[in-house]
């Protein structure tokens, strides 16, 4: 005969490995990728943005010296990438979509314009 102690030990062990499979049923993604420019020159300092305006989730970041971005940590979902640099036309990536546990690379290459101007990318131009 279980007692009453035992019981309540054993469905608070079901209710945690419960809790912890939801948990890990909504995961993170990661999004990286590089910066260049049209002669595949990578250009640093480059501002990416990331935002998913329905979270209110806004993220930003700088390319290093080697061009490369990346920010993890994402909850899946649907965002908005603005990538710019000085001398250079700004990029905009609407419905970026990134999945759970699977990492997504945007690599972007920048035309050379004046800071105003933007390029707008749509997911059916994207390959």
């Amino acid at each position: 005969m279980v007692t009453h102690s035992l019981r309540n030990v054993l469905v608070s062990c079901l209710l945690l490995l419960a809790l912890l499979s939801l948990c890990a049923a909504q995961g993170t993604t990661s999004l990286h990728g590089t910066v260049a420019d049209q002669q595949s020159l990578v250009i640093s300092g480059a501002t990416i943005i990331l935002e998913d305006p329905q979270r209110g989730l806004h993220r930003q970041t700088e390319s290093n010296q080697a061009g490369f971005y990346e920010f993890l940590q994402l909850p899946p979902g649907a965002y908005h990438l603005t990538i710019s640099a000085k001398g250079f036309k700004a990029l905009s990536h609407g419905n970026l979509v990134l999945q759970v546990a699977s990492p997504a690379t945007f690599n972007a290459t920048l035309s050379v314009g004046a800071a105003a101007e933007r390029v707008e990318v749509h997911a059916s131009d994207v390959p």
